[in-house]
């Protein structure tokens, strides 16, 4: 009796262990750090993300380094993204480029999806391209065309002719207001 007990147990143990291994565990491998870690992604933070997507043979599925493409943006930690991209970009530094083995049960699980087949081991490289938390101000890009000093100018000299026209106007009607008044008058018989 005790050793069918036993044989139980074993049973329920191997189970057990087959299914933590089928299950696996993400994979993450620093390929390239930043001298200055200025900033590490945390849950919150509106990311940035060039990736290239493979399957566990080599073929490509999806990525933002093909021309035309932008880095994929996201909110990191709201569920918009596949477990592994969450667990697997939290805590990279801006600049930091890794590599990332996503299990199925990380990915797309046993559906799959689009190109991927069910229970798809997935490989990613990722690099964080920019990590910033709704709370901090935006940094804004200087523009690339310096102050054109001739335009201020040219804009300057419009302004001043156009407010000293204003200004004849008003000092004119100001003098004589029966002036405008005489137009207006004018205007209203021509109507009739």
């Amino acid at each position: 009796m005790k050793l069918q007990g036993y044989s139980c147990l074993l049973i329920a143990l191997i189970a057990a262990i087959v299914a933590a291994k089928k299950k696996g565990k993400l994979r993450k491998t620093t390929e390239f750090m930043p001298e200055e870690c200025s900033r590490k992604a945390e849950n919150g933070d509106l990311v940035e993300v060039h990736y290239t997507g493979t399957l566990e043979d080599g073929t490509v599925f999806d990525s933002s380094r093909t021309e035309g493409r932008d880095p994929i943006q996201f909110e990191l930690g709201s569920g918009k993204v596949i477990p592994g991209w969450e667990q697997g970009i939290q805590g990279m530094c801006v600049g930091e480029k890794r590599r990332l083995v996503i299990p199925p049960h990380l990915g797309y699980g046993d559906k799959g999806a689009g190109p991927i087949p069910g229970d798809a081991t997935l490989k990613f490289e990722v690099e964080l391209m920019s990590a910033e938390s709704p709370t901090e101000p935006k940094k804004y890009k200087v523009p690339e065309k310096p102050f054109d000093f001739k335009l201020m100018l040219k804009f300057c000299a419009v302004s001043s002719i156009v407010a000293y026209v204003i200004y004849y106007l008003a000092a004119k009607m100001l003098k004589d207001p029966d002036i405008s008044r005489t137009k207006f008058e004018k205007m209203q018989k021509k109507k009739k």
